[in-house]
């Protein structure tokens, strides 16, 4: 009798959701998604799910205004954000929930509050760590690489200032890109639609082991309101960031000394340049690699056009992001040959990495 009931509510359910519109899964979801047969999805599981994480949730403010990212090119203002434990006293967030702020404050379940010590932060990836004084229970990271679509997820944040708010959805796809609001790439996005608004930037997004497998970031809307696209940068991403952020008090990465932008067809037409693609150069930083190096950058307002990077030690980039790619896989340091295409030829040009600056 049980086993109809549970059957009669699991139809009920997908059926809904299936007539307000949401794809769910393929046919063959039933036959892939056997680790759910003998656990059945009822509200007991989704409840021990919250229960279990929901104290390990905080509250994040900070004086001015802040924004979860809308990849719509929309930013909605909000004035909190969320976070989550990942050590006894160690918080992370978005990047964007603190950007520019020299005090951040965090607001417990229970209402107390302390200014937390921002221990490092990076706008790449838009992840920050935050040290508290108040010991809490750590969420367990899990392993975003075993996250399917379909797969049913739990958001947690304070959508709105509406504190402590829970949304439930399912995996609608992953290994996503999305830019974040300093304009790099971020790869491997897990896309969800379980309800992702202003204020949930920063909280956990959970499996119903009760395993962190992505920190809900943005969401895409034409209309500025949540429009059943969510992302969260996956827990393998998070692990790496937080690790290296928590050791160094930064992620030390490769640096150049470039602004970059990416050379097309179209530019190349309009500037009588026979190649169309690469990373076109449009400043060089005084005192850094490329600048010691003598790498030029463009004037395109006036029609000249600086150097544009093709190779980085072999390895041929078409954009911008292809070059990122690869400088990222190097350390400070190491020296590099990138192939360039200046006034009409190939040049190689070695060059030895610096660090990233901090404050970039």
């Amino acid at each position: 009798m049980r086993s109809d009931v549970v059957k009669l509510v699991v139809v009920a359910f997908l059926s809904s959701l299936i007539t307000a519109g949401f794809l769910i899964m393929h046919v063959q979801t039933q036959q892939t998604k056997v680790v759910y047969v003998n656990k059945p999805l009822d509200e007991a599981l989704i409840k021990n799910v919250i229960k279990n994480s929901i104290d390990s949730v905080v509250v994040i403010a900070k004086p001015l205004n802040m924004s979860l990212m809308n990849i719509s090119g929309h930013e909605k203002l909000e004035d909190v954000g969320a976070g989550f434990y990942i050590a006894e006293n160690l918080i992370v967030t978005n990047y964007h929930v603190i950007k520019g702020a020299d005090e951040v404050k965090v607001k417990y379940r229970d209402g107390k509050e302390e200014i937390a010590e921002i221990v490092g932060k990076d706008s790449v990836t838009d992840i920050a760590v935050l040290k508290v004084k108040r010991k809490g229970k750590p969420l367990k990271l899990g392993d975003s690489s075993k996250v399917e679509q379909g797969d049913f997820v739990v958001a947690i944040g304070n959508p709105y200032r509406f504190e402590y708010s829970v949304s439930f959805g399912i995996v609608s796809a992953v290994g996503r890109s999305i830019r974040s609001g300093e304009g790099y790439l971020i790869k491997d996005v897990i896309q969800v639609d379980a309800a992702i608004n202003p204020g949930n930037s920063g909280g956990p997004l959970l499996n119903l082991e009760g395993e962190v497998i992505g920190m809900n970031t943005a969401f895409y809307s034409a209309s500025e309101s949540f429009s059943g696209v969510g992302f969260a940068i996956s827990s393998n991403v998070l692990k790496k960031i937080v690790e290296e952020i928590v050791k160094y008090g930064k992620v030390r990465r490769p640096w150049i000394g470039v602004i970059l932008y990416d050379w097309n067809p179209i530019l190349a037409e309009k500037y009588n340049i026979s190649i169309d693609y690469g990373a076109l150069i449009l400043e060089v930083s005084k005192g850094s690699p490329a600048d010691r190096a003598g790498l030029r950058g463009s004037n395109l307002t006036n029609g000249t056009v600086g150097d544009i990077i093709v190779e980085m030690d072999g390895v041929k980039v078409k954009n911008v992001d292809q070059l990122l790619d690869e400088l990222f896989k190097k350390k400070a340091g190491e020296g590099v040959i990138l192939k360039i295409f200046r006034n009409g030829r190939f040049i190689n040009i070695s060059l030895v990495l610096a660090e990233r600056p901090s404050d970039i």
